[in-house]
């Protein structure tokens, strides 16, 4: 399984999708902890960095996903 460097803090776990092999799930907001703490970047520098250079990467099938933790209300009023 591929993985992101320098963010284990933030693994919650292993997903799985029909036809692929399995992946490594993120949390987004411990992501952005790990730079903030580690980094010393603001919180907005961090969600920056992570959008363009993680969110945005595409490295095959087996491309770590990211979660942003929402409740089903939260899901409703957005999409």
């Amino acid at each position: 399984m591929l993985k992101w460097d320098g963010f284990d803090n933030a693994i919650v776990g292993v997903g799985e999708r029909n036809n692929t092999d399995s992946m490594i799930v993120y949390d987004y907001d411990k992501m952005v902890k790990v730079l903030v703490t580690r980094d010393d970047m603001s919180y907005e520098e961090a969600e920056e960095y992570i959008d363009f250079n993680i969110v945005g990467a595409w490295i095959g099938d087996t491309t770590p996903i990211i979660v942003t933790k929402k409740s089903i209300k939260e899901i409703n009023e957005e999409y």
